[in-house]
């Protein structure tokens, strides 16, 4: 739908195009006025208008046969060139073939207007646009093709423009008219049918809708109408007033259209009869200013007037001298009223206005001679109006002459006026465009109305809302009157300055610039108050302005032109603080100035071995950079948490600082009473440009002959915490504290990474060692085997046991090296190989028992780990970690023979104790009761001897006896299994007490025991025996009345310490080594029967199956004994 109704409007349009200038032609041919101006001056840009657009109009019909147009548009830009030519001058014998007789001749307008050149203009733009559309498809140069279209709609609507108007500088003569309005709508006609050709999706669409072409093209149009509008305005200036105009008209038309059109329009035009009888009463008057008109010329030319136009004689007629002052009232042009009646025109120019028989009937010819002397006796404004087309004609005779003047700038003959015709048509072809580009985008173009409507209701509110946006502006606003005198000032002016509203308007703006500025700042702002054409400035370099503070900031300004209230010129300055972006402009020129400082400090380090040297060598570039004369370093002691010096120190003057630099190494900081404590405690870069500066006074006040100019402190981190900090002092050069410290800052990042890099340099390195060192120490031997089984590495203890070189191992396969055959010589296949298996499965296998061979061919008896390396979630090898285990063999051989004795030995243990309650009890018990029996005899008998014999005998049953039942006991708790539990042995001791409290209840005994005893893992009826047996011994050896025993408890890191202490007989310290064997108790001279020894031979017995001992000592300068019970805690 949108293409056929494209389509049929391009025909629609090139037949208009091809209609109208035939049209044209047929005027021209048969002179039909009022179609065309008949006139010879008209006739080329007529016709070669019409021509044109015949071509034009066929070009655009044959675009569907490409070359035929270009054809068409060929001829079209040649008859366009000649045009322009023509219109410019630069071809006159163009159109001489346009003349006609025709006697009724207008003379040129001095200004025809912009028409013609317009007209060629458009022509060529047209022609040029539709060739690119006609040979390319190039959206870029259709681009090009469209703008021009659009520079042709905008000249075109300006010309209808002038004929609407009656603005003659844009639309020519009033004659010109018809053809202007034609040509114009010509023109918007071929540029709308080619703006149809141009691709809606690629182009028209951007701009044919209500809120592109017609606004651009109206937008553009009334800007160029005030561009010439003005121009035409200051031109007025020198044109004549109307009434002189009017009679001049007369006059013109008089001397250049004959005598007998004059007098056909003078018939029809009673202001030009009156001007006529006016102008011939002066000519031909015989009072005594008629003489002026000496010559018979003169008098002959004054007769003929009168004769040819006079109707009737005024009753009054005017004086010469009246016309003379009238001219000398009106003629604005002309300065100087002596030469009222010498302005002249050259013959050259009479010639090409009137026909020569004319001139020489009313002319004298004027010699070269006569040119040169009036030419330069008349004055500059004259001189300078001929220039511009101000023309006048003259005659002389002697010394009087005549003055006759033509019209700049309004037409000669105003017989026409805009025809309403074609008021409508072009009215109604504005409509129909604007309708055509809208009749798709309704829509959008009603919501344009909307916005209008609004747009129109916001500007009742403009006032308010300039008010309301400078007072509550973010950015500063002052309004200053044309004097510079604040007239307003806003709040964020206000908050800028520190000054109050009062304040600031009583100032001066040149008070607001601080003095060393203030006359470069107001240079600028005077000119522009001073400018008699005030307009927008915007001062893009900073200016500096003083708060009241003092503090100095830097501002852009921009100054804007307003009317205030009393229509009075203001200014609004509008300023922008831009301190903080020059202040970052400064660091971004100190970061580059110290790029090449930061690049050596990282080439530099990047060679150092240790974080010393890398310190020493940023000392020197930052002491070399800066012109320093000592720098020291101090690092941060944790433990004591100060600063102590370093023996790195710089020093690059060679200037008496000796003493200085030896005080200046004694110094630790834990205040930040100095200048390095302050920059430790505060965490940033410090300095001091005084000696009389706290921070440095105490450390410069031995050295008055050190003049400091600046000293500086700067930290460096390690992991977020000061690793260091560095002071520098310079007593030769003077810097500024801010850019250095800046400066400074930023290398202290640079410096804490380059000794970071190198305390973790030395850390891996630190960490290399140590695990080559465990490696090397440890009792295994250790391997590393790759996915593909060959060995990567092998430490000192792996090379011992199998005997190879690190070079012997490198690149061979583990299993087959060392791992081929088991321990009968059977082939160990590989994928029964534990760390096959590893590297396969990715787990942990412990072989417990296994072979490996030697280099030499020996069989080696290991036990061995394999561990998966794991790196990014995937196994890099594995570790194979191993032991020779060929002695702990044979020792586990013996142990196991040993513990087969042990077995049998037990056995006939078991025997020996089973024959000893059986068949060694019963000959024991026999010899005891026989004993007994003899005795009993020989008491009756009352045989002394015999009865003797038979007690000794009966008491060594007994003992023998003793030996039996102790031989039992040994046995019974050597060899019992034990249980151990988690016993207290103060439930134990407390319940073993109790117990002989019952059986020894005759006894004074007295029981003092420690409190909280441990838990202990133990068998509860062997420690139980244990305690029993020493509590027992200790009231069985005791004489005293009054038994006491201790039970005291000590805690030591290795083991828990019992001791029972008695006061009893004690033992004698000669026996002491056979305390505790077997059948040894009983000690002679203590008045006690003795014991066997069994008990603490069994408890000791005990105590050693519970990894425990037992100690015995006697009491010191007391009788009595204590046993001390060691149980380890492990």
């Amino acid at each position: 739908m949108i293409n056929y109704w494209l389509l049929s409007n391009r025909y629609v349009v090139s037949g208009l195009l091809l209609l109208v200038p035939i049209i044209v032609l047929f005027g021209w041919g048969f002179q039909l006025s009022f179609l065309v101006q008949i006139h010879q001056n008209f006739a080329p840009m007529q016709i070669s208008t019409a021509i044109t657009f015949l071509l034009l109009g066929s070009s655009l019909l044959s675009l569907d046969f490409r070359r035929l147009a270009i054809i068409f548009i060929g001829g079209g830009c040649l008859v366009s060139i000649v045009s322009l030519l023509d219109s410019a001058g630069i071809l006159p014998g163009y159109a001489s073939i346009f003349s006609q007789n025709n006697p009724f001749v207008i003379s040129e307008s001095p200004i025809p207007g912009l028409m013609s050149t317009l007209t060629s203009i458009n022509f060529i733009l047209i022609l040029t646009s539709l060739l690119i559309k006609v040979c390319t498809k190039k959206t870029s140069l259709l681009y090009v093709s469209f703008f021009m279209l659009l520079i042709v709609l905008t000249l075109s609507f300006l010309s209808l423009i002038g004929y609407l108007m009656s603005i003659e500088v844009l639309k020519g003569w009033s004659l010109v008219s018809k053809m202007s309005v034609m040509t114009s709508i010509l023109f918007f006609l071929s540029s709308f049918h080619l703006f149809i050709e141009h691709d809606l999706n690629k182009l028209t669409n951007k701009f044919l809708y209500p809120y592109g072409l017609p606004s651009i093209v109206f937008v553009s149009s009334m800007t160029l109408l005030v561009i010439v509008w003005y121009n035409a305005h200051v031109q007025q200036e020198i044109l004549i007033k109307d009434r002189v105009e009017k009679d001049v008209q007369f006059i013109n038309a008089f001397l250049l259209t004959g005598v007998e059109n004059l007098k056909n329009q003078v018939e029809r035009n009673d202001s030009y009869k009156n001007n006529a009888a006016y102008l011939g009463e002066v000519f031909i008057s015989d009072d005594e200013d008629s003489t002026r008109l000496k010559s018979e010329q003169d008098l002959m030319s004054a007769i003929h007037i009168k004769k040819c136009i006079w109707k009737h004689k005024f009753e009054s007629p005017v004086r010469y001298k009246d016309i003379e002052f009238f001219v000398a009232e009106n003629m604005l042009c002309i300065e100087d009223s002596k030469y009222h009646l010498v302005a002249f025109k050259l013959s050259e120019m009479l010639q090409l206005s009137m026909p020569a028989a004319l001139y020489e009937q009313y002319f004298i010819t004027i010699e070269d001679e006569q040119k040169d002397i009036l030419f330069s006796s008349a004055p500059s404004s004259l001189t300078n109006n001929i220039k511009y087309r101000l023309s006048a004609i003259a005659f002389e005779s002697d010394t009087q002459s005549f003055l006759i003047t033509i019209s700049p700038q309004k037409a000669l003959l105003d017989l026409l006026s805009p025809n309403i015709f074609f008021s409508i048509l072009l009215t109604g072809s504005l409509i129909v465009s604007l309708l055509t580009v809208s009749f798709y985008y309704w829509g959008k173009l009603k919501h344009s109305y909307i916005n209008l409507a609004a747009a129109l209701k916001q500007a009742s509110d403009t006032e308010k809302k300039f008010t309301y946006f400078i007072t509550n502006s973010n950015e500063p606003i002052l309004i200053l009157d044309k004097f510079g005198k604040i007239d307003f000032s806003n709040a964020s002016a206000q908050l800028l300055w520190g000054y109050s509203e009062t304040d600031l308007k009583r100032k001066h703006i040149a008070d607001l610039f601080p003095d060393r500025h203030r006359e470069k700042h107001l240079e600028n702002i005077k000119k522009y108050l001073e400018s008699p054409t005030i307009r927008q400035m915007t001062n893009s370099s900073p200016l500096i302005i003083t708060t009241q503070t003092g503090e100095e900031r830097s501002v852009q300004i921009s100054l804007i032109p307003i009317i205030g209230g009393n229509s009075e010129i203001q200014i609004a300055m509008l300023l922008k603080d831009v301190s903080f972006e020059i202040e970052k402009q400064i660091r971004l020129e100190d970061e580059s100035n110290n790029i090449n400082l930061i690049y050596k400090i990282l080439s530099l380090t990047s060679k150092a071995k240790t974080k010393s040297e890398t310190i020493q060598i940023c000392l020197d570039l930052i002491c070399e950079t800066y012109n320093f004369d000592y720098a020291q370093v101090y690092f941060h002691d944790e433990k004591r948490n100060i600063l102590t010096t370093s023996p790195l120190s710089y020093i690059t003057q060679d200037i008496d600082i000796d003493l200085f630099v030896k005080n200046a190494q004694k110094a630790s900081f834990s205040k930040a009473e100095e200048l390095p404590g302050k920059a430790w405690s505060s965490r940033k870069a410090v300095s001091a440009t005084s000696s009389e500066d706290p921070l440095v006074a105490s450390k410069l006040a031995l050295f008055p002959e050190l003049k400091l100019k600046i000293a500086a402190c700067v930290p460096i981190f390690l992991e977020s915490k000061i690793f260091s900090v560095f002071e520098f002092y310079s007593f030769t050069k003077e810097q500024n504290p801010d850019k250095l410290m800046n400066s400074l800052s930023m290398l202290s990042e640079q410096i804490s990474n380059a000794v970071e890099k190198h305390i973790s340099i030395e850390a891996i390195r630190e960490e290399k060692e140590r695990n080559r060192l465990l490696l090397e120490s440890a009792e295994e031997g250790i391997l590393g085997i790759d996915l593909s089984g060959q060995v990567n590495f092998i430490n000192s203890k792996g090379k011992d046991i199998l005997g190879f070189s690190e070079a012997e191992l490198a690149n061979q396969h583990s299993h087959h090296l060392f791992h081929h055959s088991h321990s009968d010589g059977s082939i160990y296949d590989l994928d029964e190989c534990p760390i096959q298996k590893s590297i396969k499965l990715n787990q942990t296998i412990k072989v417990d028992k296994d072979t490996f061979w030697t280099k030499e061919g020996e069989l080696v008896w290991v036990k061995y780990v394999v561990s998966p390396v794991i790196s990014n979630n995937r196994i890099r090898g594995v570790v194979l970690m191993f032991n020779d285990i060929s002695r702990l063999q044979e020792s586990q051989e013996k142990v196991e023979s040993y513990h087969n004795e042990l077995l049998h030995l037990e056995d006939e243990i078991q025997s020996m104790n089973d024959f000893i309650e059986t068949d060694f009890s019963e000959p024991v018990r026999g010899v005891e009761n026989y004993s007994r029996f003899l005795s009993e005899l020989a008491n009756k008998d009352n045989n002394k001897i015999l009865a003797n014999y038979a007690e000794n005998f009966l008491n060594l049953s007994k003992k023998l006896s003793k030996m039996r039942d102790g031989l039992q006991k040994y046995s019974k708790y050597n060899f019992k299994e034990s249980s151990p539990t988690n016993i207290n042995l103060s439930d134990v001791i407390s319940a073993v007490i109790s117990d002989i409290k019952q059986q020894y209840k005759n006894e004074n005994i007295k029981f003092q025991t420690a409190k909280d005893l441990p838990m202990i893992t133990a068998d509860h009826t062997l420690i139980r025996y244990v305690f029993e047996e020493l509590i027992k011994n200790s009231i069985k050896y005791n004489l005293s009345d009054s038994k006491q025993i201790k039970i005291d408890f000590v805690e030591t890191p290795e083991a828990y310490e019992i001791k029972i202490e008695d006061n009893g007989v004690g033992i004698p310290a000669k026996y002491e080594k056979r305390l505790f064997r077997m059948f040894k108790g009983g000690f002679p001279n203590t008045g006690i029967a003795p014991g066997s020894g069994v008990s603490l031979a069994i408890i000791k017995r005990i105590l050693i199956r519970h990894s425990a001992s037992i100690e015995h000592e006697n009491r010191v300068g007391a009788e009595g004994s204590v046993f001390t019970i060691k149980i380890s805690k492990s």
